[in-house]
């Protein structure tokens, strides 16, 4: 194999995450994933031809986190579940596309939610107090003495 057909190998098989929306279920899109071109598995997706077309690619996004390695859908899924984003079947779900595109960028972070804390709370009097009363030990449980027969 030639050095030119490799890399077009290479490039044909990159994985992505893609989102697409159908007609038939308003406001939901279908995440999922893939090596192969989009066309490709869209055909897999609506294999017979019909009058008229009731999906759409809405999204297509390199399923590889910063560091190099590669994620799929999977992942995304659980940073959609993990935010208390809607699941309607399968892997549908109740969103837009910057949700979803905010999920795949938190995968390829290492987050594993779209939330993020808004208010952040003092400890109250008597923990502070324990918490400074409390000794540095290596081990922070106490030693369990057999009982004696």
């Amino acid at each position: 194999m030639s050095t030119s057909e490799l890399l077009q190998k290479q490039a044909s098989e990159r994985p992505i995450i893609y989102a697409y929306s159908d007609t038939r279920y308003k406001g939901c899109l279908k995440i999922g994933y893939t090596t192969r071109s989009i066309d490709v598995r869209m055909k897999e997706h609506y294999p017979t031809i019909t009058p008229s077309q009731s999906w759409k690619v809405e999204l297509i996004r390199p399923a590889m986190r910063n560091d190099g390695s590669v994620f799929d859908d999977h992942a995304v899924h659980q940073v959609l579940r993990n935010s208390r984003i809607n699941k309607i079947a399968g892997e549908w779900y109740q969103c837009n596309t910057a949700i979803v595109e905010r999920a795949i960028q938190a995968v390829q972070n290492d987050q594993t939610t779209l939330l993020s804390r808004t208010q952040t709370f003092a400890m109250r009097p008597e923990q502070k107090k324990r918490w400074r009363r409390q000794p540095v030990t290596s081990n922070p449980l106490p030693l369990i003495q057999p009982i004696a027969e």
